[in-house]
């Protein structure tokens, strides 16, 4: 049985009219008239009988009628089922985060979207705060993760994941013998940051302001991992991501000490292209960012 049948038959019992139903359909009169006494033949059933210059369903018409709509209802479903992955398959989204994010977070969010929506393409770019910033606004970039906001921004923006930076020091470092340390001790020692433009040295030069501490012996590196391996080595200390620092921990090559009445919290905050959600699979990673990640710790 072909579907359009369905939908003929379907157009005629809504509006209870051959008239009306060819005009909906853009057909003619005989065509639908064709086309209902094809399905009465197929089936051996009369579907309509007239009373006076109306028609109404009889008994069987009506049974069939809710074949019909549910079969219309599943092939609707169906192709948009298909179309949605189409689509999937065919839209990329594009990310700029900062490496905190980028290699410690990011992947294990993707992985678990990806599960649920296998065809979306994804393009990761792993840059600073600043730099984040500045592709968002000049339309390169869908999605921005930063770790702070650098500066005062009119840009619409979510609190992404949170966590709690952390002051590392070599394993044989005097300060592991203490429970915590004053912020104005860490002027006595050599300082690893990250680069200019960074969410984490934006906190931590903030942080440290306000505590009244400005560092003397600064030296900046480009990436999380080389401040650690220097670390590691006793060359400084350094305040770093949680994140970035978590394996490094486990397998006891540096150590955290506490810095006393130093709030070291801090948010990353997600920004997306509002025009965007009209996009079915862009508006699905926003509401699987915000339902799963916003103010949480990232999945596991």
């Amino acid at each position: 049985m072909n579907i359009e049948r369905f939908k003929v038959f379907s157009k005629v019992a809504q509006f209870k009219s051959f008239t009306r139903a060819a005009d909906e359909l853009f057909m003619t009169q005989p065509a639908i008239s064709k086309n209902i006494k094809l399905i009465e033949d197929f089936y051996g059933v009369v579907l309509f009988r007239r009373i006076g210059k109306h028609i109404e369903l009889t008994e069987a018409g009506n049974k069939l009628l809710q074949f019909a709509n549910e079969i219309l209802k599943l092939a609707d479903e169906a192709k948009e089922a298909l179309n949605e992955d189409k689509l999937q398959s065919e839209e990329k989204i594009v990310i700029s985060s900062g490496s905190t994010v980028g290699v410690y977070i990011l992947p294990e969010v993707l992985k678990s979207f990806l599960k649920k929506y296998p065809k979306v393409q994804f393009t990761i770019e792993i840059s600073n705060a600043q730099k984040i910033l500045d592709e968002f606004v000049d339309g390169s970039i869908d999605v921005g993760i930063i770790g702070a906001l650098v500066h005062k921004t009119s840009l619409k923006y979510l609190p992404f994941i949170s966590e709690e930076l952390k002051l590392i020091v070599a394993k044989h470092h005097p300060w592991c013998q203490k429970s915590e340390i004053s912020a104005s001790d860490l002027k006595s020692q050599p300082f690893f940051l990250r680069e200019k433009g960074s969410g984490l040295r934006y906190v931590v030069e903030e942080r440290l302001r306000k505590a009244g501490i400005e560092l003397d012996n600064v030296t900046e590196m480009p990436n999380n991992e080389a401040i650690v391996k220097l670390v590691e080595a006793g060359l400084g200390v350094s305040i770093v991501s949680e994140y970035a620092i978590a394996e490094d921990l486990e397998l006891n090559r540096v150590k955290t000490v506490k810095i006393k009445n130093l709030d070291l919290h801090r948010y990353f905050y997600l920004l997306y292209n509002e025009e965007k959600m009209s996009s079915k699979t862009f508006n699905n990673f926003i509401d699987y960012l915000r339902t799963n990640c916003t103010g949480k710790k990232p999945l596991k």
